[in-house]
C-alpha cells in the first residue's frame, strides 16, 4: 500500500530552505493565519502569488452570553418536564423557540463572517 493511497494530492514536490529562508517562510506562515498546515499555505501561495489574510472578530463575550442565556432556559424547560414527569404541549414550542434564536444567532455570526470575507477581495 503506498502513501499515495487515498490522498486527494498525491503529487510531491521539494522545496530546499537555508535555515534562515525556513525561519523567515514559517514565520510569515504563523503571521498569515487561517492555514492549518504550512503544506495549504504554500499551495496557496505558489497557485495563486497571494496570501490574503481575513481577520474575523468574534465578539465571544457576547455570544457566550447569549449561549448561557439559552442553556439556563432550556433547563429550567427540562426541570420543569422531570418535575412533572411529562411534558406540556407548549414545552415542545418553548424547546423550538429557544433552538430558533440560537441558530439566529449563529447565523447572523455567519452572515457577519460572510460580509467581511466578500469585502475583502478574496475568491474562491
Amino acid at each position: 500500500m503506498s502513501w499515495r493511497d487515498g490522498r486527494s494530492r498525491p503529487v510531491v514536490r521539494k522545496v530546499y530552505f537555508t535555515e534562515q529562508e525556513w525561519g523567515k517562510a514559517c514565520a510569515l506562515w504563523r503571521a498569515g493565519g487561517g492555514h492549518r498546515t504550512f503544506s495549504a499555505h504554500a499551495r496557496e501561495l505558489l497557485m495563486w502569488g497571494s496570501v490574503r489574510r481575513v481577520v474575523i472578530p468574534a465578539d465571544t463575550d457576547r455570544l457566550a452570553h447569549e449561549v448561557a442565556r439559552i442553556g439556563v432556559n432550556v433547563n429550567q424547560v427540562a426541570h420543569r418536564v422531570n418535575a412533572r414527569g411529562h411534558r406540556e404541549p407548549g414545552d415542545v414550542q418553548e424547546m423550538e423557540s429557544l433552538l430558533r434564536e440560537a441558530v439566529g444567532i449563529l447565523s447572523r455570526i455567519c452572515k457577519d463572517a460572510q460580509d467581511r470575507i466578500d469585502g475583502s477581495g478574496w475568491q474562491s
